[in-house]
Order: C-alpha cells, then structure tokens, then sequence
C-alpha cells in the first residue's frame, strides 16, 4: 500500500493566526468517525439496575466490578451492529412508561407520594422491588386489599377451609385452600381465592386428597362481601369448558408444554448469563412460602390467563416471584399497589431519582455536539461536491440512531446499581401471581432470570390508549417491539445507500456492499414475520417434540439474524477497507475542519 506524505509550507514570518491546512488525512477521518462511534454507543446506553449481591474481599469485588463492565461492553457490541434495536427498545420503553404513568398518578395522589415519568422509568429498569420477611408466620386469615378476593395462609398440615356464605340460599361449596401440590408440607401457602377456583391441572404433579372433611359448620368459614358471593354465583353457572370448544384443551396442552419443556429443563429459572461467577452473594434467594404459591399459579392458571404472553414468559415471570425479593417494573408495581401486596408507593422525588443517576450531562452534550458535527460536515461536502466516504456514512447513520435515542430516554436514569426495597404489606395469593406473571415483561434473545430485571426486556404495553398503534391490540408487547425495531430498520438501512455509487477497491466489494445494504433493509421484514406468529406457532406446536419446534421456529429465525448479521457486519468492515481506495477529493476538508471536534 502506497503511502502519500503532504507537504505544506511554513509561513516566513511572525504570523499572529496561522489556519489549518485545507487537507485530512486517513487517519483524520477514522479518528473523528470513531470517537462518534464510542460516544455514541456508550452514552447511548441506560441499562437496568444489576444484580445485588454481597461481596466479600477483594477477589469477589472486583469480580462484580468486572461483571458491571463487562455487562456494558455487550451491550455496547449489540448497538455497534443493530443500532435499531436499542431505539425500538427506547421507544417501547417510552410507550410503556408513559401509559402506565397515567394509571400510577391515581394511587400517588392517594399516597401522597409524587410520580413522574421518571419514576416509572426507573421501575422499567427494575429499581423498585418488594422485599418479604420471615417465611414462618402464624395462622391467619387476609382479605386482598383492593380486592373482593380471599386468600388464608396457615402453618397447620390441615387443609384451611373457606366457606362462602349467601344470606340468600345459604352455604355454598367450600373451596379447600389445601396446597394440593405439596400435600407434605407444612409451610403457609396462598390460597387459590374462591372467585377464582381452577379444578386441578390434568398435567399437575399428582397428589393425594386429604382425609379431613370439609364441614359447613367449620370455625373457619367466613362472610365475604356481596359482591364476592355474586361473582362467584356468576362464574359457577359459567359451563365449564371442554375439549369440544377448545379452552380445556388448550390449558391441558399448555400444562403439558409446561411440564415437558419448562419443569425439567435446565433452564426453568432462566437464564443467567453469570451464574456461578464469584461476585458474592446475590440478595434474591428462593423464599419457601412463596415458591410454594408460585408453583400453585403455575398449574392452576388457564390459557385464558396467559392471554397473548408467550408460554415460557408466563412461566418465568411466575418463577421470578419465588424468591423474597420481588424486582417488578411499573405495570407490575402498579398491579402490586392495586391489590394491597404493598399498602403504598414509595416516596422518592424526581430529584432524588436524578441524584442517584450517574448520567453525565458534559458527556452527553459532548456526544450530541461530535454528531451536529458530523451531520453539518457530510452537508458541507455534498454541497461542494466533495467525495464522502463510506464510513462516514456509517457512522452518519449510527449518529441519527443516536439522537432518537437521547431524545427517547430524556426523563430515564442511568447507571444505577441499587433498588428502593418496600416491605410487603401481606403474603402473596394465587391469584397475585397470576396477574403479575401475565403483566411481566417478556424477553428477546435469552431468557428473563429471576435475580434481576434483565436489559432485553420488552414490558407490558396498553395499545388501546396509544391511538396511532391501537390497530396492534392484538398482538403481544414483544410482536410490537419488533415490528417498531423492523421498521426503524428501513431508514438506518437506507442510510447506507448513499454510498451506492462510491469507489471501492474491486467490483466484487461493491457488488457485496450493494447486497448487504438491500439484505440489511429486506431481511428484517421477514425476521418480524418469523416474530410476528413465532407465539401462535409455539401454541400449535406445543404437541410436537422440542427438536421440531427448534426446526420450525428458532432455526428459521437464527437463520434470519444470522444474515441480517453478516451483512451488517460486511458493511461495517467495508467502511473501513475502502478507505485504501479513496478519490483525491475525500482529503479536501471544508470549513467545518476548524470547528472544535473529537478526532
């Protein structure tokens, strides 16, 4: 590779102000599209708050810091090769946020507590979670709070007795509260409320009925309230539903799927990426009363109960409040608030949010200022018909990501690395967890663990209240955020267009550099169709054996991101390749040249 050396005159005299040279290196221009790149991929990043532990000596300190950084550099590896993905993730971060704000100021104002946009960011992040005592408590009987449900919790081995009492027609059936799936244990469970009695699962772990009769007549029986007892009239005269339509058929092959791909597998508390590196003690811990009552819900929940999550996301938010830490984003705080499992929200100003946020406004503005920059520079050289490389093109596109995503995540904290713990008000019931498993964030790429809100969550989204997305109502959170990634995809990709007629060091390059740009813009149309019914697909397949549905779903999509991959990365390392082959006029600088910049 030649090499050219320019020679520029020095000035003869005493000058007082001498100007650049009206020419750039090689260098020039990869140092200046290289610090865009690094300040924007990491500043651009607000991940959730990290897993909590307790970290004890030198050796397991450092591990954690290790893992803190280390957690960022991926992230910031995903946004150097689909900067699209972290905008939508931004946006349905927004979205979400925003809707579940207007439903939370209700409860603040009744708490006296304040609640902004911010406040709901942060328990997206999971920065909020509910922290329950001891597992041994004596025998008591509870009303849900904000509720008309009934749940008792009791050390005896006797099954607990409700008994639901019209003044109209007398007793009615008494629901045992009897933890059928563990009848050995002795601990206090939740109970399934009589409003919302499910006979027990087909698939469910068998068990033995207890030998202790159900009597009227028992001092446990209680009175509910009018209301309960209507809805429970309603719902017994509600036919059951059988193979015939369908709805128990579904329930039983969902328990079945459960059962043969969830309850055994490796995998059933998720997925932690750093399990078993020796940072110390996590905080969350397997909470015996709790895991009892999440594997309850897990088999007396219905197909209607999941609604549009997907199965395995029903399964491991479910499973995420087993332990005595509950980490739930807003939507599930909210639930949480609504149904008395905390007596209220906690109080914590904006300010105070922001105070304990590490986000560095010289930083950003610094960011902000290298992309004007570069965006008014590339202008500057197209309007004197200056040759643009291909990597600022790239990098032009990675700096408009860049802004929609500041713009995005103005109000959402950065880099905290603790939660704000609330006490629970009262022990978990079936029903809870129900609710809260189906209002759960769902996952992309690798699975929701149980120590941490993870950062490729997509949460709960109400499209009846965002107008211009209410003809999605029925699609999944997760089907959304695709279809907003897929289509923020087209102009990122678009971008690199641009370059279309640009020199290249061999024709063979520009043929590649032209099918990867058209593959980066087409492959994720089909990558949203695979997403897209990948759950519906998932439900019909849940008779056939794991290995069919790897073949039918996972495979076809990893082989989707598996070229949308390659092209990117084709495009990314052809930047910085044809630079060898640039024209004269891509060292010509503009006038921009002598505006302060990083490079």
């Amino acid at each position: 590779m030649k090499v050219y050396k320019p020679q520029c005159s020095l000035p003869a005299n005493i000058h007082g102000y001498v100007s650049s040279p009206e020419t750039r290196g090689t260098l020039d221009i990869v140092w200046a599209c290289v610090a865009t790149l690094l300040l924007c991929t990491w500043t651009v990043l607000h991940l959730n708050v990290p897993i909590e532990v307790s970290s004890k000596g030198t050796a397991q300190i450092f591990c954690y810091q290790v893992y803190l950084v280390a957690r960022k550099l991926q992230w910031m590896l995903i946004t150097l090769i689909a900067p699209e993905v972290i905008l939508g993730m931004a946006l349905m971060d927004l979205f979400s946020a925003r809707c579940t704000t207007r439903e939370m100021l209700e409860y603040a104002r009744e708490d006296g507590v304040p609640w902004t946009l911010t406040h709901s960011f942060l328990a997206n992040m999971g920065g909020y979670a509910i922290e329950f005592g001891d597992e041994e408590a004596p025998a008591e009987t509870k009303r849900c709070a904000g509720s008309d449900e009934v749940g008792l919790l009791s050390s005896s081995k006797e099954p607990v007795v409700v008994k639901v009492v019209s003044p109209k027609k007398g007793p009615e059936p008494i629901v045992s509260a009897y933890d059928e799936t563990t009848p050995n244990s002795d601990k206090a469970i939740g109970a399934v409320a009589p409003t919302t009695a499910l006979p027990p699962s087909p698939t469910a772990p068998p068990h033995r009925p207890s030998s202790a009769q159900l009597q009227p007549g028992t001092s446990e029986g209680l009175k509910v309230s009018q209301t309960t007892i209507k809805q429970e009239e309603e719902k017994q005269t509600v036919k059951t539903t059988t193979k015939k339509d369908g709805q128990d058929e579904d329930t039983r092959v969902m328990h079945e799927f459960w059962r043969r791909r969830m309850a055994n597998s490796r995998y059933k508390d998720g997925v932690n990426l750093w399990e078993g590196w020796p940072m110390g003690e996590p905080r969350w811990q397997l909470h015996k009363r709790n895991e009892l009552v999440a594997e309850k819900a897990v088999w007396a929940s219905r197909s209607s109960d999941v609604g549009l999550q997907k199965h395995t996301t029903y399964w491991y938010n479910i499973r995420a409040l087993s332990g005595n830490v509950w980490i739930l984003d807003a939507r599930q705080l909210l639930a949480a608030r609504r149904r008395g499992i905390i007596a209220e929200l906690p109080h914590m100003t904006e300010d105070e949010i922001n105070d304990r946020s590490k986000s560095d406004a010289f930083v950003k503005v610094l960011a902000a200022g290298q992309v004007l920059w570069l965006i008014i520079q590339l202008v500057f050289r197209a309007a004197q018909g200056l040759t643009v490389t291909q990597l600022e093109i790239v990098t032009l596109a990675f700096a408009l990501c860049s802004l929609a995503t500041y713009m995005a995540l103005l109000s959402k904290p950065k880099d905290l690395s603790t939660r704000v713990y609330m006490p629970a008000a009262r022990p978990p019931l079936v029903d809870d967890m129900k609710e809260l498993g189906y209002l759960g964030p769902t996952t992309f790429w690798y699975l929701r663990a149980t120590t941490w809100m993870p950062n490729n969550s997509v949460h709960y989204l109400d499209v009846e209240n965002i107008r211009w997305l209410r003809f999605l109502s029925r699609h999944s959170p997760l089907q959304v955020s695709v279809m907003v990634t897929v289509l923020l995809s087209v102009p990122f990709g678009a971008v690199h267009l641009i370059a279309w007629n640009s020199e290249f060091p061999t024709q063979a390059e520009r043929l590649g550099w032209h099918i990867s740009c058209l593959l980066t813009i087409i492959v994720p149309f089909f990558i949203m169709a695979a997403m897209m019914y990948a759950a519906d697909v998932e439900r019909k397949l849940l008779r056939l054996s794991l290995a069919r549905v790897k073949v039918v779903v996972a495979y076809q999509i990893g082989f989707l991101m598996a070229i949308q991959t390659i092209g990117r990365l084709f495009v990314f390392v052809e930047a910085f390749r044809s630079l060898i082959s640039l024209p004269t006029s891509a060292f010509i600088t503009t006038e921009m040249g002598n505006v302060p910049h990083l490079q």
